[in-house]
């Protein structure tokens, strides 16, 4: 039987320059990442009332999916560099309610609040305000929780 023992050699260098706790700095990858998307889910029932809240009460520009994608439902929208995936997934429960959420940053937050309300939309008050930080969250069709936050 072989076996094999990792050991520190106790006289590394740990603590010198261009080294941390988990080693040389030079043996860890800066993964340099960024978000391309985030992906919400609804039921199917709830697809089309997605696609009006993201579409038309949000104003989000619809960008094609690949073809192997369009079968599935559900829509992309273009927001910037990022990407917003509305996806079909059945299954979660009428109860599943949760603080999870995106932030979306607007230029008008009172005009923002104003045509959430007039698309029959609740606005729910920030129940734990930040300073200098004026928001307030919405719930799409399918339940997912949305900041609404001025820039």
């Amino acid at each position: 039987m072989l076996s094999m023992v990792f050991r520190r050699d106790k006289s590394s260098r740990a603590g010198t320059a261009g080294e941390d706790a988990c080693g040389p700095s030079r043996d860890r990858v800066n993964m340099n990442p960024s978000i391309h998307h985030v992906n919400v889910t609804v039921p199917m029932a709830l697809e089309d009332s997605a696609k009006h809240f993201y579409g038309v009460v949000m104003g989000l520009t619809e960008v094609p999916k690949p073809e192997e994608s369009r079968g599935r439902g559900g829509a992309w929208y273009q927001l910037g560099e990022l990407q917003l995936h509305l996806s079909i997934e059945d299954g979660l429960g009428e109860n599943c309610i949760s603080k999870r959420h995106v932030c979306y940053t607007v230029s008008d937050l009172k005009d923002a609040e104003e045509r959430f309300r007039n698309a029959g939309i609740e606005i729910l008050p920030d129940d734990i305000p930040t300073p200098g930080w004026n928001r307030f969250y919405v719930r799409d069709p399918g339940g997912n929780r949305l900041e609404i936050a001025e820039r």
